[in-house]
């Protein structure tokens, strides 16, 4: 009977030690699936899956640690890739590590923390020479700049709508944008041009006009008083000379009655009035106060209906922003420097105009 229960007694301290065993076991596997504190044996955070710290703070939001965490330091060789973590990434590599962070310490891009975005290497860290949104202090234009620092172009945008691209080789590009008001896009861009002296990029803009150059055609009726059927001696435009510039580029002249074209006036028996087609003796723009004119004639003809024909008359008006008036001072006419006075049926200038460069 005492070796019975020696054996029973023996039994049951095994079968304990076996149950205790398995109860630890089972208690470090739970442990290691549930939330883990590292530093101490607190209770880690309710919302932290890994809680490092030393001890509990004693007020809420308290230091619970006199130590931090020392990141893996790593040379990353490129932003969009993964090595030297893994080699030769999959795409599948590329997602399954987004989040992963590590210390760069190469030469490739910044020094500093860096976490993977399942695509790039995204710098980590508050970089104090950012550009706020509420502007800068301090900043030096020889060093600071908004801009790329690699063979990358910039992007300008609104509206996630590209508007300004400048090039890496400096071109810049200005995107068609429609406006608000309904117009259309040339009707609401201006053109930009550039001041030589300082650089200065300036919209050309003269007298609420943003166009370089303008087209226009008059046609204007000649008055028949006094006989002048085919003579404009001042038509006012009301185009300021301050701001534009106006040339002659084409005209025609059309009598009332077809085909009667134009008469020279003769008082000569055996050669009477010639008719027909000739060139106008007169036809320019000149400029008289503050504004453009216009004259036509042809000098010793008339119209020959003796009714008042018809100029039409084509001008360009060019923007006075990039117009340049050049003094000539180069001339050989006595007193007069910008008139010229022939020997011959041949001369020159002595030079260019001392203005025509920059």
């Amino acid at each position: 009977m005492k070796q019975k229960d020696f054996k029973q007694k023996r039994s049951k301290a095994v079968l304990s030690k076996m149950i205790g065993l398995f109860l630890i076991g089972a208690g470090f596997c739970a442990g290691a699936h549930a939330q883990v504190t590292i530093g101490s044996d607190e209770s880690p955070a309710k919302g932290a899956l890994l809680d490092v710290k030393q001890q509990n703070s004693l007020t809420e939001g308290g230091t619970t640690s006199t130590k931090g965490i020392l990141f893996p330091r790593v040379e990353l060789s490129a932003l969009k890739s993964l090595s030297p973590l893994v080699s030769s990434p999959s795409q599948a590599d590329n997602l399954t590590h987004k989040g992963i962070v590590v210390y760069n310490i190469s030469n490739n891009f910044k020094e500093g923390l860096y976490s993977w975005d399942g695509d790039e290497w995204v710098y980590a860290q508050n970089d104090t020479q950012a550009w706020g949104t509420t502007g800068n202090a301090g900043t030096n234009p020889a060093t600071n700049y908004v801009g790329t620092s690699d063979d990358k172009a910039l992007s300008i945008r609104t509206n996630n709508q590209e508007r300004i691209q400048v090039g890496t080789d400096g071109t810049t590009y200005l995107k068609q944008a429609r406006g608000t008001d309904g117009l259309s896009p040339t009707e609401t861009v201006s053109q930009l041009v550039r001041h030589n002296a300082t650089g200065e990029l300036l919209s050309l803009v003269t007298g609420h006009n943003s166009k370089s150059f303008n087209y226009i055609r008059y046609e204007i009726e000649c008055s028949p008083t006094y006989g002048y059927q085919d003579w404009i001696a001042d038509f006012d435009t009301k185009i300021n000379t301050s701001d534009f510039t106006v040339v002659v580029v084409g005209s025609s002249f059309q009598s009332q009655t077809p085909d009667y074209g134009l008469v020279i006036t003769s008082s000569s028996s055996t050669y009477p009035n010639p008719r027909g087609s000739f060139a106008a003796s007169t036809v320019r723009a000149f400029q008289n106060g503050n504004t453009w004119r216009l004259e036509a004639d042809y000098i010793g003809a008339t119209s020959a209906d003796s009714k008042a024909g018809t100029w039409t008359i084509d001008c360009l008006v060019i923007n006075n922003s990039v117009v340049k008036t050049v003094d000539i001072t180069n001339g050989n006419y006595p007193g007069n420097p910008a008139k010229f006075k022939l020997t011959s049926n041949t001369g020159a200038a002595t030079a260019a105009p001392a203005g025509l460069y920059d």
